[in-house]
């Protein structure tokens, strides 16, 4: 397991209190915005309202001119009524302005307005695309491009994680599977493995609680779950749990992922549970009294040397439903879509299974350059596309 270690070098110190400065930068610039905002509100509400009243004053000085200054006893209370009214109304106004303002800047503050409650009415019609696939590319060329620092990219990618999911609920899909961590990723600089596991910590924790007010439930998908650093495996493990009950939109992250290597574990699995029922059945015809006890307990270890001797063939027929139930994505199926940024032509070891009639699009653009009209003009070429499925 690689060591995990915030203060790796200098460098990394410094750029990581850079970008936590810039991060509350942008979390003040939001602040001031949403004060401004209620502000603005709060002057028009007042603003509307005084012009009630005066509004209301005039008439009343009107009835009285028109009475000769003596206006009669149902004149006064008529003119009083229309005063008190115009009163009553403008608190009511200032009270709703304040509610408003008060609701728009909490949700502000709280990065509400970022991620739409799920399981809503989306703009998707019934054959349209539900599970959407990204292999989210190009961080670390976009980071150098930009900032002169690859690693600073993949704090801005992870932003932008963010605001695709939001995307993704708001057009109505309902299942996005991110490739955020391959299982060869493990092999580059130790720098860079560790600043995605801080930047992997402070995201689950955020997503967490963005997960549980919007009714998403988050799935981890690992095929080297141990190769973590245990920071992340109790941050993932918190993040995965609190989701449970969550019956929106899913979340399927893939973190220290390989499609060869689910491949080989569902095959594996497969292969453990055809051994164990025949074992289990050379046993029962054992104990109603098939044969002996020595030929029975010489074929049980024929068959464990030999996962595909003739006992397990017969017992156990794989199917694709099958197999397909023991792979990570067992809970979501397929996806209808599969996106690539950063203008790369390749799976990358990326559900090898799954992706066998999935429509795939590879957009010119770095991950953090991605933007919702980018995922809009994708479900557009979907609609244009017809799957056939081989027929």
């Amino acid at each position: 397991m690689l060591p995990f270690r915030d203060n790796t070098s200098a460098d990394w110190c410094a750029q990581r209190d850079q970008d936590d400065a810039a991060y509350a930068g942008a979390q003040a610039t939001l602040q001031l915005r949403a004060l401004r905002w209620l502000l603005r509100q709060h002057v028009l509400g007042w603003l509307e309202a005084t012009a009630l009243v005066l509004v209301g004053v005039a008439v009343g000085l009107a009835i009285s001119k028109r009475s000769g200054g003596r206006p009669k006893t149902t004149t006064a209370s008529k003119t009083m009524g229309r005063g008190l009214l115009a009163t009553i109304w403008s608190n009511a106004i200032g009270l709703v302005w304040t509610a408003l303002g008060m609701s728009q800047l909490k949700a502000t503050l709280e990065c509400k307005t970022s991620l739409p409650k799920s399981g809503s009415a989306g703009r998707l019609n019934a054959g349209s695309p539900k599970h959407i696939a990204v292999i989210m590319d190009g961080n670390r060329r976009f980071g150098k491009e930009k900032f002169n620092d690859p690693l600073h990219g993949h704090w801005v990618g992870g932003q932008t994680l963010v605001d695709f999911v939001s995307w993704c609920v708001e057009e109505g899909l309902e299942v996005a599977t991110l490739y955020a961590f391959s299982s060869e990723n493990w092999s580059r600089d130790p720098n860079e493995v560790n600043a995605l596991m801080s930047i992997f910590i402070k995201y689950a924790e955020q997503l967490t609680t963005e997960a549980v007010a919007r009714n998403m439930r988050v799935h981890v998908l690992s095929t080297g779950a141990e190769r973590l650093p245990m920071a992340v495996q109790e941050a993932v493990q918190r993040l995965v749990q609190t989701t449970s009950d969550c019956t929106g939109f899913t979340v399927n992250i893939c973190i220290s992922y390989g499609g060869r290597d689910e491949i080989i574990a569902a095959c594996s699995k497969i292969a453990t549970e055809a051994v164990a029922q025949t074992r289990l059945t050379l046993l029962r015809r054992r104990l109603h009294g098939e044969g002996n006890e020595d030929e029975a307990i010489g074929e049980v270890a024929e068959v464990e040397e030999n996962a595909e001797g003739k006992e397990a063939e017969r017992e156990v027929k794989v199917s694709e439903e099958l197999f397909q139930s023991k792979l990570c994505t067992a809970h979501s199926g397929d996806p209808d879509i599969l996106l690539r940024t950063s203008g790369e032509f390749r799976l990358s070891n990326f559900l090898l299974w799954q992706l066998a009639y999935t429509e795939l699009f590879f957009v010119d653009k770095f991950w953090p350059e991605m933007t919702r009209e980018d995922l809009r003009d994708v479900l557009r070429q979907f609609g244009e596309r017809s799957r056939r499925y081989g027929s």
